[in-house]
């Protein structure tokens, strides 16, 4: 007679979720989490302690994906900045005439305004290191220079 009290194990087929995020997921998480730490403590006042709590993940893991705090924020500068720069080249690319360019600069304002919006908090964050560090004066001066010839075009 067959035991009433034994249960019969439940199969899923979905796979279940344990642990910490891996690979790009983990990547991600921490870019995500370390945005937010670096808009509210600064740039200098950031630690990799502040990233791993904020993401959650484990500091080999952090290490695994990223070398120090440096390399986080140059990974978001670099996102951030290139999400800007394809926004501008999408619109370099939009059909114009001489009619519109007062309308075609005006949405070019605001898509720009929406871009900066986007940033978020990280911002003031971004423009002070831009402005003061070397390492990321390369990557503004690509990026003036793109929105001057932007303009240009208009």
């Amino acid at each position: 007679m067959p035991n009433a009290d034994r249960r019969e194990p439940v199969l899923s087929c979905q796979p279940r979720k344990r642990g910490r995020p891996r690979g790009s997921q983990a990547r991600q998480r921490i870019l995500q989490h370390a945005e937010q730490a670096f808009a509210t403590r600064g740039y200098h006042g950031c630690t990799v302690e502040d990233i791993l709590s904020a993401s959650g993940v484990s500091r080999r893991t952090f290490y695994r994906h990223f070398a120090n705090r440096d390399e986080v924020f140059r990974g978001l500068f670099v996102e951030k900045t290139d999400a800007l720069a394809t926004m501008v080249e999408r619109f370099r690319q939009a059909p114009t005439s001489a009619q519109d360019a007062y309308l075609r600069l005006g949405a070019l304002f605001e898509h720009y305004l929406d871009a900066m919006f986007a940033v978020g908090d990280l911002l003031p964050v971004l423009v002070r290191e831009a402005m003061s560090e070397p390492e990321y004066a390369t990557i503004r001066e690509r990026m003036l220079a793109q929105f001057r010839e932007t303009i240009r075009t208009i």
